[in-house]
């Protein structure tokens, strides 16, 4: 029996202490029933997808790094120069967006198939946002010295590499504009 002025637990509710930490829980919990068992071949699907079923695709996958990453592990630092791409297989990472003041601001998921960095490396301007790790991940990395190592070398390669950026790119525009027109309809 709880004391006065203590709140007893109640069988299946949870107090978080504040509100971003529960639409987290909210959406780790819906993305833990889409996100599908570790797989490299769903990885070379979407890039296949991407690249719309460019035969050189195995070629662009060969020249990946495989990283392995425990929660806590921080993929992308804001405000870093690296221009490295990353490619999720599998695992889930916040995105934190840093504020004026210092704090940070967890703005969304981001799991498997879920390409990352191509902005910074395209524009050629520091990392806007935190990528960290919150469940066990392995991620496909495409080193900047890699990628330009493609541009020099390979420009059939390097032109695949580029359409499946840009794709990519086209795909998180069309979510962001679908997630405008909703808050606007709110």
């Amino acid at each position: 029996m709880a004391e006065k002025g203590d709140l007893a637990p109640l069988q299946g509710f949870r107090i978080w202490e504040n509100l971003d930490d529960a639409l987290e829980h909210c959406e780790t919990s819906l993305l833990a029933d889409l996100q599908p068992a570790e797989d490299d071949t769903d990885i070379a699907r979407l890039l296949l997808d991407l690249g719309r079923h460019n035969p050189r695709t195995a070629d662009l996958i060969a020249r990946m790094q495989r990283h392995a990453l425990v929660p806590g592990d921080i993929l992308i630092a804001a405000s870093d120069q690296a221009r490295d791409v990353f490619f999720v297989v599998s695992g889930c990472f916040g995105v934190h967006l840093p504020t004026p003041s210092g704090c940070k601001i967890r703005v969304r998921a981001i799991g498997q198939g879920t390409i990352v960095g191509e902005i910074a490396f395209l524009t050629g301007q520091p990392r806007n946002a935190d990528v960290i790790c919150e469940e066990v991940a392995v991620v496909l990395c495409l080193t900047e010295t890699t990628i330009n190592d493609i541009e020099a070398q390979d420009r059939y390669l390097a032109a695949l590499m580029m359409a499946i950026f840009a794709r990519s790119l086209a795909v998180k525009l069309g979510q962001s504009n679908t997630q405008l027109v909703n808050l606007r309809a709110n």
